[in-house]
């Protein structure tokens, strides 16, 4: 097991770390405010004097435990989607931070927060902090009210994301002469009309491309932290909804429904779970005509075996059948699921 000793502060506070199975292990001071800073880079300010125990403040040696879920690969290795009840989420980073004295759970002192800075290479605008409920032997998220600081990463080009709309001939006239306005070098968003059908002539249709999203990826070598404080230990997750603006549903039909079933969105850090049906898996809010990838898994904890099969499929298809799978070990899923963003 790998030991690390971190130095924090200029009282030169000792923390050790451990990891296993994507959780840092932490062993902190309460009587100190501590900086801890993860594996990955991400970061967890702590003041003096914040933890309590059925009521009790706590000051001896208390232990913190955080597991970061930062790309589609460790979405899919943990069984943590991206979904609430109405949406799919677009995922920038998930971290769960959870706390114990003698080996049983610590909350958070009333008035106290942790500062989160949770670390990213790229962002998007408008995101939240979303946090998770348990619900039916799985994660969905809540959106909540914690206020999001985003430290940018510096140099970072935004790109526009846009989606085509039909509107009338007034509205497309005067997007026209919006841009027209603006001069060429503003001019972001494209236009058109068309005259649709063969033989007698059709009405023109009227369609402007409209924002719909910003995007930025971090210059190389640079990072950007989204921030944010908690009052209570527990899963947070930076997210916004999927644009797109056609659902579609998707059936799975398979035998092997004690298996878990995702579904990830080529280019998005987007993961969804299947949900059981009569005839094996279906899922409801598929973007039309997208490439999907698809994960059917079975995990042996006792052989660290995983029976597993991976397939791509355009979600316009509606249905696909499964009727193999391969048994491969812990080691080859985690490197296959890696390899399958």
């Amino acid at each position: 097991m790998k030991k690390i000793v971190l130095f924090v502060n200029l009282l030169f506070s000792a923390l050790t770390i451990f990891s296993q199975n994507n959780i840092q292990s932490f062993s902190i001071n309460p009587l100190m405010a501590t900086t801890l800073e993860t594996q990955n880079g991400s970061r967890v300010e702590i003041p003096i004097m914040a933890f309590v125990q059925n009521g009790d403040t706590i000051r001896d040696d208390i232990t913190l435990e955080i597991r970061e879920i930062l790309d589609q690969d460790e979405m899919l290795y943990a069984g943590v989607a991206t979904e609430t009840k109405d949406e799919v989420l677009i995922s920038n980073g998930m971290i769960e931070i959870n706390g114990f004295y003698n080996q049983q759970p610590l909350e958070i002192m009333p008035g106290k927060t942790l500062d989160i800075s949770l670390i990213s290479t790229d962002g998007r605008a408008n995101q939240k902090v979303y946090t998770a409920v348990q619900s039916e032997e799985e994660i969905v998220w809540e959106k909540s009210n914690i206020p999001l600081r985003i430290d940018t990463c510096k140099n970072a080009i935004p790109t526009i994301v846009t989606q085509r709309k039909e509107v009338t001939k007034e509205r497309y006239k005067e997007w026209k002469k919006e841009e027209e306005s603006k001069g060429y070098e503003k001019r972001l968003f494209g236009g058109k009309s068309l005259s649709i059908g063969l033989g007698k002539p059709k009405p023109k249709r009227y369609f402007i491309n409209v924002p719909v999203d910003t995007i930025w990826t971090c210059p190389i070598n640079t990072v950007q932290y989204n921030r944010f404080e908690i009052s209570s230990f527990g899963f947070y997750n930076i997210d916004k909804p999927m644009p797109y603006k056609y659902r579609v549903e998707f059936n799975v039909l398979t035998e092997f429904r004690d298996f878990k079933c995702f579904a990830l969105f080529d280019g998005n850090r987007v993961c969804v779970k299947g949900k059981l049906s009569a005839k094996g898996f279906w899922f409801r809010r598929f973007p039309k005509n997208k490439m999907i990838r698809l994960l059917l898994y079975k995990r042996n904890h006792e052989k660290e075996t995983v029976k597993v099969f991976f397939t791509k499929v355009n979600s316009s298809s509606k249905t696909i059948r499964i009727d193999q799978f391969e048994e491969i070990s812990e080691g080859a899923f985690r490197l296959r699921t890696k390899r399958f963003q």
